[in-house]
């Protein structure tokens, strides 16, 4: 890997290094996404695999990323063989690296519970990339999220960015849970959508 990023101008020394560089320059993004291939047919024990697969979603956690690193990200996220964890660090990649041609994949990561925790971003990310032609559909899913105590705080936040107005109702019934930042999101949500 080290030496395919030489060869597109990015100087490491370990794939490590790259979380530590200011600035992914672009080049490296197509090396970057031909990697989490590469890693996935290497003949690797589990947890180097995994280790590789976390430090290149890091790396991709950059709106350089975008929008060419999504999808190989989605199918990063979807691979059985990721545990939970590492799933949340693609998730947050997706985040930056997403864009509403992806919607669709992002609707289903988002809604499908199976993810549980692993999904935050992905479900912050729909208040980013749901303000087009679809809105209401992102505004309907993430309504649906509100009673799933793993991603409550982060569809709170997505609506608020969406400026749901129609979610008030629903958001104002999480600001006294017991769920802290859940309870932060809420009061913020409600401040700022019943404007």
């Amino acid at each position: 890997m080290t030496e395919d990023l030489a060869a597109a101008g990015v100087q490491v020394k370990h794939p490590g290094d790259l979380t530590t560089l200011e600035d992914l320059p672009k080049a490296a993004v197509p090396v970057l996404i031909r990697w989490i291939d590469e890693i996935g047919t290497a003949d690797l024990p589990d947890r180097d695999r995994w280790y590789l697969w976390d430090t290149v979603a890091r790396a991709l956690t950059v709106r350089t990323a975008r929008p060419d690193a999504g999808p190989a990200l989605v199918r990063l996220f979807r691979d059985p063989r990721l545990p939970e964890g590492y799933k949340w660090t693609v998730g947050n990649a997706l985040d930056q690296a997403a864009d509403a041609a992806l919607l669709d994949e992002m609707l289903e990561l988002a809604t499908d519970r199976s993810y549980r925790g692993a999904r935050q971003m992905v479900v912050q990310a729909l208040g980013r990339i749901g303000q087009g032609a679809r809105r209401e559909e992102v505004i309907d899913a993430l309504i649906g999220e509100l009673d799933d105590d793993d991603v409550v705080a982060f569809a709170i936040t997505a609506l608020t960015k969406l400026k749901a107005t129609r979610a008030v109702e629903q958001i104002g019934r999480h600001v006294d849970s017991p769920i802290p930042i859940a309870k932060k999101a809420a009061r913020i949500a409600v401040a700022k959508l019943s404007q």
